[in-house]
């Protein structure tokens, strides 16, 4: 299985998605700078979907492209229920996932959020938050004066559906 960031690399200039599963219980090593652009955000969302919807790219861009009308995917990476990535939005491109923060951030979508009744709900797995570790850590170091935010802080929603900066702390992050 190829290296998670070695396919991180490979989908720096790509529009199509790539997807792999994170190594067990490894940090992945530094990646290079995958943008020119100037990183000062990375910002969590959640895709507001059941924990038995196990959607990805391929799902959100359509929702994206034919009910926004948009002409991407707003998420620059999806972590599946699984703990896998999918890569959307190549990174040298503004995402469209946080209305007045998009040109200098990193949209990250974590699938789920809602329960069955539809009320925001912190129903992530084991395996996406050990995801979510390793990658805000890796892009960390090659973002460093980048900060790491949930959506809701920056728009009145529930999304990312969790405590991000208690997270973070509660990490060492």
């Amino acid at each position: 299985m190829a290296r998670f960031w070695d396919i991180f690399r490979r989908f720096r200039g790509s529009a199509s998605s790539v997807t792999t599963k994170p190594p067990p219980n490894k940090t992945p090593q530094k990646a290079r700078k995958v943008t020119t652009r100037k990183i000062d955000k990375i910002i969590i969302h959640c895709s507001a979907t059941k924990p038995s919807m196990d959607i990805g790219v391929a799902v959100i861009r359509g929702w994206h492209v034919n009910g926004n009308g948009w002409t991407d995917i707003g998420y620059h990476i999806v972590i599946r229920r699984d703990g896998s990535i999918e890569y959307g939005r190549p990174m040298g491109i503004a995402g469209a996932h946080t209305k007045g923060y998009n040109r200098g951030s990193i949209g990250i979508c974590m699938i789920g959020g809602i329960d069955k009744n539809g009320k925001s709900r912190n129903n992530f797995t084991k395996l996406q938050f050990a995801t979510l570790r390793r990658l805000l850590r890796t892009l960390k170091a090659d973002y460093k004066d980048a900060t790491i935010h949930g959506h809701n802080e920056f728009s009145p929603k529930d999304c990312p559906s969790f405590n991000v900066p208690k997270w973070l702390k509660d990490n060492n992050i």
